[in-house]
Order: structure tokens, then sequence, then C-alpha cells
């Protein structure tokens, strides 16, 4: 069924309106609307639009921190597909916000405060690899990486590719000036790795040699000290980086077990900025706020006690057929029909003043999947998977609707597989045949429909098409009853 909505307008003391907005979320069963106002009217002309007010960053600070401390989780801390949900009344959800949310906000900047210095060590223990490769070449020489020359002379380090020569080098070098000299200080399968001195007048014209066969100078630039030094240094600094990273990591991993307690959290400061919105949304005068509001007529006696602790003035009011276009609506099915509400939102809600379509369309949906899969074996399975996540996992809203449709479609999905005597298709009778060539067992001991013998094929193609029509008659008469 369709719950029955009415409206509410309430106007209470503007430092109320926090207080009241969460005492009526604690129903949830009330949704703001926006008024239409006529032009001129009185009532527009004494209320002041919505004021934007900025919403704080807690709900993004649990999230991320929620999202880390998942990452980091390692063996029983993950839990497992059927671990169940835990379970939270409304009124612990609200007492553990005014008790409790300070304490575990700071916790949640923490983590990411923690993450923060993860990432950065991890990024840093990376540029410190590509610093040591760099300096690997170099270790052999004993020349400080800061030496550029003496008085009389220039310095310069140099990478050669490693299909010139180390002749042909030296021969370029001497071709340029007698006053120079080129040492190689390592070499590799790609490139060598030289130093070349020269007399300060003539080192520009040796350089220009040399890079004249595809050398370039290497630059060590705010480096002092010899390279093996300069590597040792960054290895104990990568050595104590990994050291505070592990630390770090397996304290994140720790604080897997207050992971459900963040999601809470999280959850509750989601509502509080859902609630900090809906602030904004509200019109006011100078010393009021006023609440325009759907509510769920079951709801009435409630609301009226939430209005009347902060001091409301309000109005219920019945809704008229004019706005049934505008009404929130809020499926009731209960029992067999709820699942089928994921089919029902993957499309569009009904009308709101028409019916609910979901017991109508059950019996067809759940017919129709039988027929179509037919086989015991599959029903099985979807049974039994359906049934296990409903009573381990405990699961609501989307998830307890797609495995609870599994579950009925489970079941006819068997009786179809009965019908046709399908299991796994004819698998299980190959299988016999082959383990027994001269098995009697071929068929099951009770009738069945064969659908590929005869005219069998034709007679369910007819029986689906007869079920349609009775389908498309159903929809109609709903409509002409309506």
């Amino acid at each position: 069924m369709i719950a029955q909505m009415k409206k509410l307008t309430a106007v209470v003391p503007a430092k109320k309106r926090a207080g009241l907005l969460r005492g009526l979320s604690r129903l949830r069963a009330v949704q703001l609307r926006q008024p239409q106002f006529e032009d001129d009217t009185a009532e527009k002309t004494a209320l002041r639009a919505p004021q934007v007010r900025e919403t704080p960053e807690d709900a993004r600070v649990f999230a991320r921190a929620v999202e880390i401390i998942t990452k980091h989780r390692t063996g029983k801390a993950k839990g497992g597909f059927f671990t169940p949900l835990p379970e939270v009344s409304i009124e612990e959800f609200f007492e553990r916000r005014d008790g409790q949310y300070e304490l575990y906000l700071e916790y949640a900047r923490e983590i990411v405060r923690q993450d923060t210095r993860l990432r950065y060590l991890l990024a840093e223990t990376g540029r410190l690899d590509a610093e040591i490769a760099s300096l690997e070449p170099w270790a052999a020489s004993a020349v400080p990486l800061q030496f550029a020359g003496t008085k009389t002379t220039k310095a310069a380090r140099f990478t050669c590719p490693a299909s010139v020569t180390l002749t042909a080098l030296e021969e370029a070098a001497a071709d340029a000036t007698a006053l120079a000299q080129l040492t190689e200080i390592s070499s590799g399968e790609e490139l060598r790795y030289l130093v070349l001195i020269a007399q300060t007048q003539v080192f520009d014209e040796a350089a220009a040699a040399i890079k004249a066969l595809s050398c370039s100078e290497a630059h060590f630039r705010d480096t002092t000290g010899t390279a093996s030094e300069n590597i040792r240094i960054l290895r104990d600094k990568k050595a104590d980086g990994i050291s505070e990273a592990n630390f770090i990591a397996s304290r994140l991993e720790y604080e897997a077990k207050h992971l459900d307690e963040l999601r809470l959290f999280a959850d509750i400061s989601a509502t509080e900025e859902a609630l900090l919105r809906s602030e904004n949304e509200l019109y006011e005068t100078e010393a009021t706020a006023v609440v325009y509001a759907w509510y769920e007529a079951e709801y009435e006696e409630q609301i009226r006690e939430v209005l009347v602790s902060r001091g409301a003035a309000y109005a219920f009011e019945t809704i008229s057929e004019e706005e049934f276009p505008e009404v929130p609506v809020k499926l009731k099915s209960g029992g067999l029909a709820r699942p089928l509400n994921m089919v029902t939102d993957m499309y569009a809600l009904p009308v709101y003043g028409t019916i609910d379509p979901n017991p109508l369309m059950l019996p067809f949906f759940v017919l129709f999947y039988g027929m179509m899969m037919a086989d015991m074996a599959y029903g099985i399975i979807m049974f039994i998977l359906g049934q296990l996540v409903l009573s381990k996992k405990k699961p609501d809203s989307g998830m307890y609707n797609f495995f609870g449709l599994m579950r009925l479609c489970g079941v006819t999905t068997f009786i179809f597989g009965v019908v046709t005597g399908s299991f796994f298709g004819d698998a299980i009778f190959k299988y016999a045949e082959l383990l027994n060539p001269e098995t009697t067992f071929t068929a099951f001991p009770w009738p069945t429909f064969d659908m590929l013998k005869g005219n069998n094929t034709l007679m369910v193609l007819i029986a689906a098409m007869g079920l349609g029509v009775v389908q498309i008659v159903t929809g109609m008469a709903i409509k002409f009853v309506q």
C-alpha cells in the first residue's frame, strides 16, 4: 500500500529550528516541501527566502576515515560477505550524537592525518630510491660532488651513451685540447659515467667535443660530499621512513576494531549535514522559521508532540487531488511483496492517490522468471543463497529486496524445473551415463514436460502469450477501477 500523506505548516522560534528538525527526523516520516506562493500575498511578503549557511566538512572527514580503515584492515577484521550489519536503534543513534560525536570526530581527523603522513612517506621513499639510483654510478669516485675545479682547472661530470667507446671519447677530448683529462667512473648497459678535468681556458672546447658524441653534463646542485656518503645518508633516511610508514600502517590496521563505530558516526555526520541543508531550505522572519512539509498521517500524534515540545505553532492539512502529482510516495508493501520494491524503484514510483503496484506485479514477475530459468538446481542455489544472506547478514533496504526477490524467484524456478525435469539441464543424466554406460537413470521418476518434444514448444509459446495477456488485462482493469 501507499502511505497516506498530509501537509504540515509550522512556525517555530528561530533558535529552536535545529531542535525541531532533529526531533522530526527521528520519526522518519517527514519530508520538507517548497511552498507555492501566489504573487503579492501577505505570507510571501513577510517571509525571507532561505538563507544559505555553510555546512561543516565533518561528513567528508568521517567518510575518508572509514575508507582509510577499510583499506588497511586485514584477516578477521575484514569480516565476510555474510557478516551481519551492526544494528542501532534510533534512540541510540541520536544519543551517540549528543555524547561522543566530538571525540570520534577528532579521532577521524587523526586517522586522516596519519594516512596523509603515510602517503607522504611512501612518496618520499620513491623519491629517495630515484635519488640513490642517480648517485650509485658515481659511488666509486672519491671526489666530492660539489667539486668544480681549482683556481686553474675546471671539472664536470658527464653521462655518455654506452655505444660510444671510451677511446673515442678520449680521442675527441684530445683533439680539442691537450690540456684535458677524461676519467671513466663506471659504465652500464646504456650509459658511461665520466669526469672531465681541463684547464679553465680550454674546458669549453673539450666539453663541446664530447657533447658532440651525445654526452650530457650531470648536475648535483646543493649536494655536498662524495656520492657514497650521500647514498649512505639517503639509505638511512629511507630506512627511517619505511620504519615510520610500517608503524603507521600497523596502527591503522589495529584501528580496524573501531570501524563499526566510525561507520556509525559517519552516518550520524551525514544526517547532521542533511539537517543543516534542511535548515537552509526554511523560510524565515526576523525571529521565526517556517517549516513546510509532507508527513505520514499515521505519525500525526508523534509529530504533534515534537511540535508542542519546541513551542511551535502548527497546522495539519489534508492534501487536495490537485496536489497529488507533487506528493512524495512511500511504498509500504509488506510480506512477500516488499522485495519487488527493487523493481519499482528502478523505474518510477506510482503517483500518490493511486495503488501500490507491487502485490499485483509480484505473481507475474516470479512466474515469468521461473518459466525462463526452469531448472531445479538453479532454483535451489538461488533459494539457499537468498535465505543465507537474509538470515545471516540481516540486510536492509536495497540488499534485502534483491535477495528477498532472489529467494522467491528460486522457488518458482525450482517448481518449473520439476515440471520440465531440468537439473543443470540434462547434466545429471549425462554424468550418470558417463559413470555407468548401462544406467537406467535417464529421466526423473515423475512425468515431465519436454519442451522440445512434438508441439510442446508451440504450447509453451502460447501459454506465455496467454499469461502476458492476463497481465495486460489485469493492468487495464486496475486502471479502469481507479
